[in-house]
């Protein structure tokens, strides 16, 4: 059968270019728009599907899909009235993005994500 990496191959500018869109913290932030956060949120839950795979992982590194989840993260829900139910769909997602050497080394080098990360253990 097909795998996602294969399909990640085959459509990468049309995801990449989706994903990044989805992913943009200057769109539909906001409790009016609450059908962008939801979208934003279903891509998230994806990534950290998809990212137990050590090549999907990779492909989200290579197309800067990890550092548009993290920039959505820090622009949107970092603060203490952040929608619990996506802060632990973000945390999910990086724990398979840390299961893998390239991903891990691109979310352990920007320190607002992993004080993050830490503040949610507390």
């Amino acid at each position: 059968g097909t795998e996602w990496i294969d399909f990640l191959h085959e459509y990468s500018h049309d995801i990449s270019d989706l994903l990044q869109n989805i992913l943009n913290p200057a769109i539909g932030h906001s409790r009016a728009n609450s059908y962008h956060d939801d979208l934003k949120m279903e891509a998230i839950i994806w990534i950290g599907d998809i990212c137990v795979d050590e090549k999907c992982s990779e492909w989200m590194a290579n197309n800067d899909i990890v550092h548009a989840m993290s920039n959505l993260w820090k622009e949107c829900y970092l603060d203490e009235d952040s929608d619990p139910e996506m802060v632990l769909q973000f945390l999910s997602a990086y724990e398979q993005l840390l299961s893998h050497d390239q991903t891990r080394f691109q979310i352990i080098e920007d320190e607002a994500i992993v004080n993050a990360m830490i503040s949610c253990l507390r």
